[in-house]
């Protein structure tokens, strides 16, 4: 069976220090600031395709940007863009991702 499954992505802004999440841009390269960015990205093919912090690696370009326009408590709305690798973030096959839009509900 060659059967595809939807593509899919997955966005995540981890702050080790604690504290909200607030409206600003969060990168894979904010490690000293206790930042850690990620993105997964499946697709219709069922690869994936990643990319994170790698505090051995803070000078990643595209590395991975998320920006958050607007945060309440129901709503974040914001924009994605950079590089996903295939290989758990390996490579060598990588994808492109520009021009990413996410408005999605806080729980």
């Amino acid at each position: 069976n060659n059967a595809s499954a939807d593509p899919s992505i997955s966005l995540q802004i981890f702050k080790s220090n604690g504290g909200n999440i607030i409206a600003g841009t969060y990168t894979v390269n904010q490690a000293s600031s206790g930042i850690a960015v990620s993105c997964d990205y499946n697709d219709a093919a069922s690869a994936n395709f990643y990319n994170a912090t790698d505090p051995n690696n803070q000078a990643q370009n595209p590395g991975i940007t998320i920006t958050i326009t607007s945060i309440s408590s129901t709503r974040c709305i914001g924009t994605f863009s950079g590089q996903v690798f295939e290989n758990s973030g390996l490579g060598p096959a990588f994808k492109l991702i520009e021009n990413g839009t996410f408005d999605v509900p806080v729980r």
